[in-house]
């Protein structure tokens, strides 16, 4: 097996994924790819945060609200007659074949909160609601969520972010006051700002912003929300750092010109808000508060957790004044990625704590528990340990404790809920990652993967929630960030993930008699006992409807551009569209980047997981049938953005490109059919031999042959071919040098020829597309990212460029007109009629031919960022692919 591959399997990095369900692996199927999603906190310089704060090292939240203004003046104007159409899944399926428990069932984007309203438990009235905050899809509501037909519908309309990080339903009425705190905080490297703390007061319909809460959260994240059960006008909400989007920073710090981190406290219904308490800025490199909640046996008490500092509590009645006391210290302090959780469980006459954490900066999490909260905070840490805390976790197999052991691995700042449902003190339901060494390593499988675990002893003792009983079994996603309860009913459980959204049935089944089948032993044989003693008996995909997911791109057929589509997604692998059925489908795991169809066998298709990890089939879109080739891209050891650019060739069947600090070339698809599905399909190959014939192109385009430390790039970020020819091909690196080849054709690689094209006229930013003309390979569009007040010599956004023939200096015209300071992400031409379509956080632009004035394109599309457009000729068509909201489709004829 090459080294690269046996890393891919073996080294799991962070936010670490391979496909849906959890369990048992299907026949054969030993060698899944352990992609990861979207960190861009593991490799900081990999992500969007860099791209759109470049050259600066962060981004005031001024240029964020500039852009935003910018779009509002846009919308404000004439759109173009189209209507935007939802194209993507709407059901949401991830066939079978690419479960790795071989059941069937549907996904979608990443959910970030969860909120039920009063009347879900019997004894109160008015309507049982649910509310859903999604990364970048907004919020959701769906009446009647543990009924038979639950159904979701969108309830966004007024708020402005659609990255959301907290909700909370007013507890003393019937569910239609809500609040939704804007910007994620979960530390992932697309997780937005946002814009402050919004109000709805008629069920999620419409929504206002509380304009008090914006001097303190604009730009960051709200990431807990908590409201007084005895006073609807007293609430609180915690801030944290956001780490990508308009208002991000490089290094995922506090950007400037934003509020100090902390808590705020509201008295008058968030009329206006005062500071409670304020995060240690010190040598935090993130910080904040990511949970709040009310003591339920003294409602004054307030707990809160601050990343870096451990859980601290307000309580005059118990410490003597109205300040924060640690009440327990993190195991990595002065850390501001170690984001603790935590829940408060009633007695009865007493409270009840269960706390996860990490114990040093890479250790895997551990749980705890105290049962004397209601004591002073110097009786649960005394000034140098945490003395009145129970560890309930122990590293040792086969113990206990062992259940809880690293139950969010090395990634608590990403995904980790702690919860207890009301009425039951003695469960609880811990959620973190995949343990994908119990599932893929040499060992058998002990257990079902261990993404959310369930105690009913206070933590002693833990069952396995990942799997249901059901053969093949329903499976959970890995990656959990959220869990509410049936209040009438403490078994079931609604847990949002990276994957949406699921519900277990409230039943339990013992499955231990199948453990001996796994071929276990000794403490290996304990733990799976242990551990599936008590499995849900039914859990179900309740996403249907629920269009959240974060495509990356979409690739079409170019016989059938129409009909048959793919796109990769944020941790929900690779969709297809029109191969089975002419519906969606997932076609493979994982996360996914770019993808292409080949020009002369559509057929044989191509898609990447992150970094320069890719596959390729011969077979369609075939479930079974994706090859790795990618040791040379690996074994060349070049730097490259998370989501490498992909391509393949508008004319040469056989030619795909990708970028890593060259631009690499594969002739034949990455090798010969039959040899690559023998050694190297992802599913039945045995990888003994090198997977892939990627070639470097030329030169290094990030090294000093081409200008020395003039915008010295660190990787390629996008490619164009030309269709006019075989030879033309652009290529852009970060950050912002331009390239143009007339012979990337060549048969030898090292002869490719690549002339540098930008200048000073030109933004020394990040390009983030390329159009080339089909009839004319010298004559090209590019689009930037970031923003023209950090580059004021070169300002704008879309750029024509002409290259002559014959040496000399490229002809350089700024057609930004009208756009204002507003990043660009995506770029696309109408080659009919010669428009082109600008992508964007907030939707599309067009900009007709011959035209100076920029507007919006089409009407119903969601506001949602846009990361990249696809348009075809025949017919015409214009994809959208949106980070939170799936792919929208345009009729341009």
């Amino acid at each position: 097996m090459s080294v690269a591959r046996l890393l891919s399997l073996l080294v799991v990095p962070l936010f670490a994924t391979v496909v849906h369900g959890a369990g048992g692996l299907l026949p054969g199927r030993t060698h899944f790819n352990l992609t990861q999603s979207d960190d861009g906190l593991a490799k900081p310089d990999l992500y969007r945060e860099r791209i759109m704060a470049f050259p600066n090292g962060t981004v005031d939240p001024a240029q964020s609200r500039a852009a935003r203004n910018a779009w509002k003046s846009l919308n404000a104007g004439k759109k173009t007659e189209q209507t935007w159409k939802l194209v993507a899944p709407d059901t949401n399926p991830v066939d079978p074949l690419a479960t790795y428990t071989g059941r069937g069932t549907s996904v979608s984007g990443r959910v970030t909160a969860l909120a039920l309203t009063p009347g879900c438990a019997k004894k109160n009235p008015g309507p049982c609601r649910l509310y859903l905050g999604a990364a970048g899809g907004g919020v959701w509501r769906m009446n009647d969520p543990f009924g038979n037909n639950p159904k979701w519908e969108v309830a966004s309309d007024g708020i402005d972010s659609m990255a959301i990080g907290a909700l909370a339903v007013d507890p003393n009425g019937k569910g239609e006051i809500v609040y939704a705190g804007t910007g994620e905080g979960n530390l992932s490297g697309d997780s937005e700002a946002g814009v402050g703390l919004y109000r709805s007061n008629d069920g999620g319909k419409s929504w206002a912003l509380l304009p008090a809460s914006m001097p303190f959260s604009d730009g960051l994240s709200i990431a807990s929300i908590a409201i007084d059960p005895r006073d609807s006008a007293h609430l609180y909400f915690g801030t944290g750092a956001s780490v990508h989007g308009s208002a991000a920073s490089a290094d995922a710090s506090r950007p400037p010109n934003t509020a100090a981190l902390g808590v705020f406290e509201s008295d008058d219904g968030g009329a206006t808000f005062s500071r409670i308490y304020t995060a240690p800025a010190g040598p935090a490199v993130v910080g904040g508060v990511n949970q709040i909640s009310l003591d339920p046996n003294a409602l004054d008490t307030v707990y809160i957790t601050s990343l870096g500092v451990g859980l601290l509590r307000k309580s005059a009645a118990l410490d003597g004044n109205a300040s924060f006391h640690l009440v327990f210290k993190t195991g990595v302090p002065n850390d501001g990625f170690n984001r603790l959780a935590f829940a408060l469980a009633d007695r009865g006459n007493a409270t009840r704590i269960y706390l996860g954490d990490s114990i040093d900066a890479t250790s895997d999490a551990l749980l705890y528990r105290t049962d004397i909260a209601g004591v002073p905070a110097h009786s649960l840490f005394d000034g140098t340990s945490n003395v009145g805390w129970t560890t309930l976790s122990s590293a040792t197999d086969g113990t206990p404790g062992f259940a809880s052991f690293g139950f969010c691995q090395t990634q608590c700042f990403y995904d980790i809920f702690v919860g207890s449902p009301p009425g039951d003190p003695d469960t609880v339901w811990i959620g973190g990652s995949m343990n994908y060494d119990e599932l893929f390593g040499p060992l058998a499988p002990r257990s079902n993967g261990r993404a959310v675990m369930r105690s009913t002893d206070a933590g002693v003792h833990f069952a396995d929630m990942t799997n249901d009983a059901r053969n093949p079994a329903e499976g959970m996603h890995p990656d959990q960030h959220a869990i509410v309860f049936n209040p009438d009913d403490p078994g079931v459980a609604i847990i949002g993930s990276d994957g949406g959204v699921v519900r277990t049935d409230g039943k339990f089944v013992d499955a231990s008699g199948g453990c001996a089948a796994r071929g276990l032993a000794g403490h290996d044989l304990t733990d799976c006992k242990t551990w599936l003693k008590a499995i849900p008996r039914q859990i179900d995909s309740i996403n249907a409807g629920l269009s959240t997911l974060q495509f990356q791109s979409v690739s079409v057929n170019p016989r059938n551009p129409a009909n048959e589509w793919m796109g990769g997604t944020q941790d929900n692998g690779t969709f297809a569209f029109g191969t089975k059925g002419n519906g969606w489908f997932e076609t493979i795991g994982g996360d996914g980047g770019q993808s292409g169809f080949d020009a002369v066998n559509p057929n044989i298709r191509v898609h990447s997981y992150f970094d320069p990890a890719i596959d390729v089939n011969f077979r369609g879109s075939d479930p079974l049938g994706w090859n790795w080739i990618s040791d040379p891209l690996y074994a060349s050891n070049e730097k490259s953005a998370f989501y490498i650019p992909l391509i393949t060739d508008p004319v040469v069947g056989g030619s795909m490109f990708a970028g890593l600090q060259h631009v690499f070339r594969t002739r034949d698809s990455g090798g010969p059919q039959a040899y690559l599905e023998q050694h190297c399909n992802e599913f039945t190959g045995d990888f003994m031999v090198s997977c892939g014939d990627w070639m470097p192109l030329g030169g290094d385009l990030t090294g000093p042959a081409f200008g020395g430390n003039d915008r010295k790039g660190r990787w390629v970020v996008s490619i164009a071919r030309s269709g006019a020819d075989h030879g033309t091909m652009w290529a852009a690196t970060f950050p912002g040098r331009l390239f143009i080849t007339r012979n990337a054709d060549a048969s030898n690689p090292a002869a490719v020829n690549f002339v540098r094209v930008d200048n000073a006229t030109t933004p020394g930013r990040v390009p983030s597309d390329i159009v080339v003309d089909p009839a004319d390979g010298q004559h090209a569009w590019v689009a930037y990212s970031g923003y023209g007040a950090y580059t004021p010599t070169a300002r704008g956004h879309v750029f024509e460029l002409k290259v002559p023939l014959s040496p000399g200096p490229a002809t350089v015209t700024d057609i930004s007109y009208n756009l204002g300071d507003m990043p660009i992400t995506g770029l696309v031409r109408d080659d009919t009629t010669g428009d082109l379509y600008a992508a964007t956080d907030f939707g599309v632009l067009q900009l007709a031919a011959g035209d100076h004035t920029w507007k919006i394109a089409g009407q119903g599309l969601p506001p949602a960022a846009v990361y990249h457009l696809t348009l075809t000729s025949s017919p015409r068509l214009l994809y959208a692919a949106t980070h939170g909201r799936s792919v929208w489709r345009m009729s341009l004829d």
